[in-house]
């Protein structure tokens, strides 16, 4: 069926049909088509085969994003894919408001390779435009100029062009003039479109258009454009489209389409169209016209052009010699003892090194390593950090030579061939590790180098998934939010569609059978389930081509991206032809660059690629477990290994990585590593060859690396054939692994003389043990950074804490846990400060000692731009002298109400030694004034001669927050208490329990040892949260803050309704729990709840001592709020010449932790009950 003029076509493999066909489907739309279609591909080409169909197109609206998938989902069928789309042409006319008209819609067809360029050309086009255009579209010229080699049917009654005109009286001759248009470019390659779905609309214009079609001597196509499968699924677009356009299905207003719009079946449109036998019959003679696949396997690699004119494997020569000389002389000859030693070391390395460009060169790859090494480089040298490596790419001494990875693979035992095996032809791929926040200026350096036409994205698609497709289509029909929320919250978390869902759980399946709204409901959301509901860009992904990307790829533009990207998703996108990059930023490369900043601002310079491996501050700060901020083993259960493992190496770091995962700690094989670590437990190796293999893993078959090494050693395997090995062994097909066990046994006779029934045991125990095998070039990699972050925190604490917190600061739960690590490594945090704060965290010297400044940014309500407003007035003008100044020099832009309450609250202004409570008291004031000196400001610049200055406020006194309540503000304001802690205040009543009582930051140690038996804590309310249980009940959530840190505590229903009178946000209470630790998690469970101060709260009397004159006015204002309680109060005073005074209060007075703790600042009382 290719066409006879497109020699370059691929010949379809169709299966060998009964009789001729009847009629081929040309417009389809798929589940690809973002919400406008529910027909797969899968379902499509089964039902062709059924109905002796022996090609069909698939043509999404504005895409060809499915593609690759459909072409070789055809391929693999026997039926002919036709590549096409509804494609959009811009509507030149104006609606009755001025506004540009929808656009009109044809299908466009591809026939041939010729017009699969244009076809690229036209879709990409048409979502290029949609940056500045509403949706994607292209003029019809634009259509005309690309029509070489495609097909145009002219579209429906309703999107289509011609049926625009005709659907209004004396519009005849416009639609005539439309289809001369294209007809004039195209040819016979136009046909008049046909659908006859039952509509009004088809009816009103159908006699136009075949008349037109006479007229103008074009042909005519029926089509159906087939929206579903099955008629019954016609309820299944209609909430699709619902969910896509945000209305109800009760809104008359509504997108709609008729049952009628369903794949039919041959005989049923030829019946439609018996009295227009043509226009079925075209559809044969359009498919037959249609002879092209999407290209697969040949890949545009990207081109090295080098200055010096010499090819691509000449430089790749030259560049990796003179990296090796310098690789040599900084990181492996000073561990040569001799010049002997030099020289056979030299041997070693150059040998790996002309192995691995010779492997390169034979398949094709330098111009890879030029590229990766070129943008690597680029990025050194820019102040864009680079990870050590990721993945198996770290193997490569090519990499290392050319600043790729940052590992040498000889010294660690890596191997080339994990990374590009020689005997499996398969594209290279780094994946590499750049600075999360300067990534982006590598990937704009890669647009400029090699052309913004040649660099894009890569798409991707959020699908909609069981919970969320039941809320889409539980809004749409209308049902209650809390009904349909609790249905969702029904699906098992591992329930991969919804109707595993209803089988796994009994609770979903009896709502499904019992109520009729529900079953409705899920029968739709299982139809639509698995379609596109949205599109986006790849976080990492980056394509470099050769050429201009849409000469071999269409292209997507996502509204929120400058940088278009490819309309095939990843993995479909290289088989496609285009080589992919990724560029993945890891935050923690940030930290580092951040801590290394700070480390510059003291006059120390650090290349922290080149500190020593051997630090002891270091691992005796890993052993100790203090890793919090610390790459990789910050967890508690990472914590705890280290602590168990005690690694003092990078290679033991590197095991502990691979180890602390499901698979080696449920089979036990940690366990007997640390054993085997610490001497308690002889490793086991079984057969001798394998010692020196298994040695630094003490006979625990971890890495993947190992598994080749096995294979080579004692079966004879190259390693390019035990690297396909152990890929046999992680995809486990029967047949291969059938070839794999004969070639082992066979391998290990011949090479160690092994009997069979003892190869069988070793291949079975490495084939178990692969599936836990790790990728010790990753792990090793991986290592290099936990160290690189351990050796900061360890030699430079403030300075790295304080890139931790900058890094975390919109996470308030890692602050709170990054703070609690500042108190224990004994690190000063001062609040922030509108003169010394800065949009990070800063470390400040203070009598010799450093302390951590917290940042403007992380105050809550704050954010980058304000910070940066501020800092930079800062550096221009100085500090502010006063809170006038900052209201003078700042901008409502930089301060406005919300944010000068939370610097207020958090102590920012603190410095000019005002009461937080005056301050929040003139806010009004300050903050009219600022505006006020804005606009004078903004006038003055317009003006040749300046006014007279502003006349500063007069501001009214106002009393400050007391203590309490000063606190719980700057609690809510930083995420914790910092200038002091309410339970402060409760000194007496900690005093009274303390014997009882745990600190919270030795919860998870107690938990370790043993969870029997309850435990007490105390501490203030940080936050709380009420929940529903699934059973119906109430339980609270709260986070309880005593001096040592936060916890998180559940109080479940049988406690919580007894306890809810003391559950409020700064309240100081009492808990005792019990505890359970699993999996590396804590979790503490209430028993029973009390205010910390409910004995004193209950005192019927109490008597206040006053052993300072002085005090007796303030106490005074303080019992003026505190009248008509139930308590009496009794106050003490010694007079001179007479003694002890006692005063009774006539009124009695109301008891509360506000009125204990402001009491208890005053100096110069006593207080007894």
């Amino acid at each position: 069926m290719a066409d006879e003029n497109n020699n370059n076509a691929v010949e379809p493999q169709v299966e060998e049909v009964k009789q001729e066909p009847k009629f081929i489907h040309l417009n389809v739309r798929s589940k690809y088509s973002v919400l406008e279609g529910l027909c797969d591909a899968d379902s499509v080409l089964s039902v062709c085969k059924e109905y002796n169909m022996p090609a069909v197109a698939i043509t999404n609206k504005d895409n060809i994003f499915d593609g690759v998938q459909f072409t070789w989902a055809a391929g693999g069928a026997g039926i002919q894919p036709i590549i096409g789309q509804a494609l959009a042409i811009s509507n030149p006319e104006l609606d009755k408001n001025l506004r540009p008209q929808s656009p009109f819609y044809v299908i466009a067809l591809v026939q041939n390779e010729i017009g699969y360029k244009n076809f690229m050309q036209l879709t990409s086009q048409a979502f290029i435009n949609s940056k500045t255009m509403d949706g994607p579209q292209i003029s019809l010229d634009y259509l005309l100029e690309h029509n070489e080699g495609i097909i145009i049917l002219t579209g429906s009654v309703f999107t289509g062009p011609l049926a625009y005109f005709l659907k209004e009286k004396n519009r005849y001759d416009d639609a005539k003039f439309y289809l001369a248009k294209l007809k004039g470019a195209f040819g016979d390659r136009v046909y008049v479109e046909l659908q006859r779905h039952g509509l009004y609309e088809e009816k009103l214009i159908e006699a136009d258009l075949i008349n037109l079609a006479y007229e103008l001597d074009v042909g005519l196509v029926a089509t159906n454009e087939a929206r579903f499968m099955k008629k019954e699924q016609s309820n299944g677009l209609e909430v699709m489209m619902a969910i896509h356009d945000s209305k109800v299905i009760a809104d008359e207003t509504r997108r709609s389409y008729s049952p009628e719009y369903y794949f039919k079946t041959p005989d049923e449109m030829c019946e439609l169209f018996t009295d227009i036998p043509e226009a079925t019959e075209n559809t044969i003679q359009i498919a037959k016209r249609c002879g092209f696949h999407i290209p697969t396997g040949h890949f545009h690699m990207p081109a090295w052009q080098d200055p010096s004119g010499d090819d691509e494997t000449t430089v790749l020569e030259r560049m990796s010699r003179e990296g090796f000389e310098q690789k040599l002389k900084d990181f492996v000859f000073p561990d040569c003892k001799n010049e002997e030693e030099i020289a056979e070391t030299r041997k070693k390395y150059e040998d790996r090194l002309a192995f691995e460009l010779k492997i390169i060169n034979q398949m094709g790859f330098p111009g890879y390593f030029l590229v990766v090494s070129d943008f690597c480089k680029w990025s050194l040298e820019n102040g864009v950090p680079v990870g050590p490596g990721r993945g198996s790419g770290a193997g490569s001494i090519v990499a290392w030579v050319l600043d790729i990875t940052g590992i040498d693979p000889i010294r660690y035992g890596l191997f080339f061939e994990r990374f590009l095996n020689p005997e499996r032809v398969s594209l290279p791929d780094f994946d590499i590790d750049f600075c999360q926040e300067n990534r982006h200026k590598t990937i704009e350096y890669v647009q400029k180098f090699y052309g913004y036409d040649r660099v894009c994205a890569i798409i991707t698609f959020g699908k909609l998934k069981a919970k969320g497709c039941i809320r889409d289509v539980g809004r749409v029909l209308g049902l209650g939010f809390g009904q349909v929320s609790k249905i969702a919250g029904l699906v098992p978390d591992d329930a991969k569609t919804i109707e595993k869902a209803i089988n796994a759980e009994d609770r979903l399946r009896d709502l499904y059978d019992a109520d009729e709204d529900v079953r409705q409901m899920l029968d739709i959301a299982m139809q639509i389930e698995g379609s596109i509901r949205q599109t986006g860009v790849h976080a990492a992904g980056v394509i470099i081509s050769p050429q201009p990307i849409v000469d071999v790829n269409p292209l997507f533009q996502d509204p929120g991206s400058d940088v278009p990207a490819t309309q095939f998703e990843g993995k479909y996108v290289e088989p496609a032809g285009m080589v992919k990059f990724d560029f993945l930023g890891l935050k923690t490369l940030t930290t580092i660059k951040y801590a290394l900043d700070l480390i510059h601002e003291q006059g120390i310079e650090l290349d922290i690629r080149k500190i020593s491996l051997d630090d002891d501050k270091t691992y005796d700060l890993l052993c100790e477990g203090d890793s919090v901020g610390v790459f990789q083993v910050e967890s508690p259960g990472m914590q705890d290994l280290l602590k168990r493992l005690q690694p003092h190496d990078i290679e033991q770091l590197s095991a502990q990585l691979a180890l602390y995962r499901p698979g080696p700690l449920e089979s036990g094989m940690l366990d007997d590593f640390v054993e085997c670590r610490h001497g308690r437990q002889d490793p086991h190796y079984p057969h001798p060859c394998l010692e020196p293999i298994l040695k630094e893993t003490f006979g625990v078959i971890l890495y993947q690396e190992q598994v080749m090494q096995i294979a080579q050693k004692y079966a004879g395997y190259t390693l390019g054939g035990a690297d396909m090995l152990r890929r046999a062994m992680g995809k486990k097909k029967p047949e291969e692994m059938a070839k794999q066990t004969s070639t082992f046994v066979e391998g290990a006779k011949k090479t160690q003389n092994v009997e069979e029934k003892d190869s069988k045991e070793l291949f079975s125990l490495i084939e178990k043990f692969a599936g836990y095998g790790f990728n010790k070039a990753h792990s090793l990699a991986y290592a290099f950074i936990s160290y690189q972050t351990a050796y900061l925190k360890a030699n430079y604490r403030e300075e790295f804490m304080a890139a931790s917190m900058s890094l975390d600061r919109g996470n308030p739960d890692k602050v709170i846990t990054l703070k609690e690590d500042l108190d224990f490594g004994k690190v000063p945090l001062l609040a922030p400060c509108i003169n010394h704060s800065t949009a990070r965290f800063e470390v400040e010297q203070y009598e010799g000692v450093k302390h951590v400044r917290f940042a403007l940014n992380a105050v809550k309500g704050s954010g980058d731009e304000p910070a940066k407003l501020i800092t930079e007035e800062r550096k221009k003008n100085g500090k502010f002298k006063d809170i006038f100044d900052v209201m003078e020099r700042l901008t409502p832009a930089s301060m406005n109400k919300r944010l000068f309450e939370t610097f207020t609250y958090a102590g920012a202004f603190d410095c000019f030694g005002h009461e937080r409570g005056f301050l929040i008291a003139n806010m009004n004031v300050l903050l009219q004034y600022m505006n006020e000196s804005s606009k004078e400001a903004a006038s003055d610049q317009m003006s040749l001669f300046g006014s007279e200055a502003l006349e500063r406020p007069k501001l009214k006194n106002a009393d400050g927050l007391d203590q309490i309540e000063q606190l719980e503000l700057e609690e809510k304001s930083l995420g914790f208490f910092l200038s002091d802690h309410p339970l402060s205040a409760y000194a007496e009543e900690l005093e009274k329990l303390k014997s009882e009582l745990i600190d919270i930051k030795d919860l998870e140690e107690k938990a370790k040892k043993s969870t029997r038996g309850s435990i007490k804590i105390a501490g203030a309310i940080a936050d709380f949260n009420e929940k529903k249980t699934q059973s119906g009940g109430r339980m609270g959530i709260v986070k309880i803050s005593d001096f040592t840190g936060v916890q998180e505590v559940a109080i479940f229903p049988n406690q919580y309704e007894s306890a809810k009178s003391v559950l409020e946000e700064g309240m100081p209470i009492a808990i005792t729990a019990r505890l359970k630790y699993n999996e590396g998690r804590l979790s503490v469970m209430a028993e029973n709840i009390e205010a910390l101060d409910s004995q004193t709260m209950n005192a019927t009397a109490i008597r206040i001592r006053l052993n300072n004159h002085l005090a007796i006015a303030e106490v005074a204002n303080l019992l003026e709020g505190q009248q008509n309680g139930g308590t009496a109060c009794f106050i003490n005073y010694n007079l001179e010449d007479v003694g002890d005074v006692v005063i009774k209060l006539a009124k009695y007075i109301k008891l509360n932790r506000k009125f204990f703790y402001n009491l208890k600042q005053i100096e110069g009382i006593e207080l007894t009950e």
